[in-house]
């Protein structure tokens, strides 16, 4: 019996302590590509991301998924010592992992930081309106790359508890570097007039490292406790 009611206790005292919350930001990064090639050049990109997490008293874990779009400027890398056309791209990039958070508040102010660390899978492709013509069917086909890889990233986010809105939890500011490594591909390229379709390992040896800076919000108990009580104001009826 008191093994039982301890373990109530335990649990009472657990869920009091932890919440769940969603983010929701946005921002600007800034993308610098490096590879055996040498030719690639930065691009500035828009980025979003959206964290559901748990949060305790100190710590939070969360899963992140993170977009981002650019546009990439006199982009080539090789297929087997046959160059791609050389030309500018639209870069999307997508990201999903988990995140580790350590929160440090302080005890005189609605203000808080936390230095974080996460990985994650991407998966980017890279666009353009340039077609190849293939001289043996005839068909055009459309210039583009699918890259697939994975990274870490790290940063400090910054939050004030003390929002004047009914429903946020807090805003938020992220600063946080990136490093992606690019491990397959799968592209079109011209060799010898044909058309030819590479899919196999990042053959320059791709990856960057990126910088960026992000505003957000944080929904939680607030928005939780608001939506109960008018889905039970609906069930009354």
């Amino acid at each position: 019996m008191k093994i039982k009611t301890l373990l109530t206790l335990s649990l009472i005292s657990t869920s009091t302590l932890a919440s769940v919350y969603v983010d929701l930001s946005g921002g600007a990064l800034r993308k610098e590509i490096s590879g055996d090639n040498g030719s690639y050049k930065g691009q500035n990109a828009f980025t979003s991301e959206v964290s559901l997490g748990y949060a305790w008293d100190n710590f939070d874990l969360s899963i992140d998924a993170n977009y981002s779009i650019g546009r990439q400027k006199d982009f080539s890398f090789s297929f087997g010592g046959n160059p791609t056309q050389t030309d500018d791209f639209n870069w999307q990039s997508f990201n999903v992992g988990p995140t580790l958070k350590y929160h440090i508040k302080s005890d005189e102010s609605n203000w808080s930081y936390a230095p974080f660390i996460g990985v994650f899978y991407n998966s980017s492709d890279l666009s353009n309106s340039a077609e190849y013509l293939d001289p043996a069917t005839g068909d055009h086909e459309d210039n583009g790359q699918e890259l697939w890889g994975y990274g870490g990233k790290l940063g400090l986010q910054f939050k004030n508890y003390r929002p004047q809105s009914s429903v946020l939890e807090a805003i938020n500011y992220k600063v946080f570097a990136s490093y992606t490594k690019y491990r397959e591909t799968e592209a079109k390229y011209l060799a010898g007039g044909n058309v030819r379709q590479y899919s196999s390992d990042t053959p320059d040896n791709l990856e960057d490292i990126s910088v960026g800076f992000m505003v957000g919000v944080s929904f939680g108990d607030k928005l939780f406790k608001k939506t109960k009580q008018a889905v039970s104001r609906l069930a009354s009826f």
